[in-house]
């Protein structure tokens, strides 16, 4: 996993310092993320979208860029309103300040967040 992490910072670091070669494939990826972006900002009408993690880590500007133009041209709701598109401040740390929020979340508000607290059917039959 590292030598393939090396490998893609490597491609997308002369992408952003302007190799043909390599800005031909980060592109192409970016343009396959942004059509993505547009098929759920379609289905579910996004407003704002966060790009983040080790993908976009060095070339989030181009993946921005890419996310941008083809919402801008292909959202269904581009009429009524646009989409923010923006980069994590963090994009490597993603995955685990995420991780670190549903923990904190979970402990400071029991039942709120990525478990839903179901009530216990047993003990109303109980009740009853």
């Amino acid at each position: 996993q590292d030598d393939e992490n090396h490998v893609f910072d490597v491609l997308t670091r002369a992408a952003v310092q302007g190799h043909p070669g390599a800005m031909g494939h980060v592109t192409a990826a970016a343009n396959r993320v942004a059509q993505a972006l547009v098929d759920l900002t379609n289905i579910v009408d996004l407003d704002h979208v966060v790009l983040t993690g080790p993908g976009v880590a060095v070339a989030g500007s181009i993946y921005v860029r890419a996310a941008r133009d083809a919402l801008t041209r292909l959202a269904v709701a581009r009429g009524s309103h646009g989409v923010l598109v923006e980069l994590s401040s963090h994009p490597r740390d993603a995955a685990a300040v995420g991780a670190a929020s549903v923990v904190l979340q979970s402990v400071i508000a029991p039942g709120h967040g990525s478990r839903l607290a179901f009530p216990d059917l047993h003990a109303s039959a109980a009740i009853r």
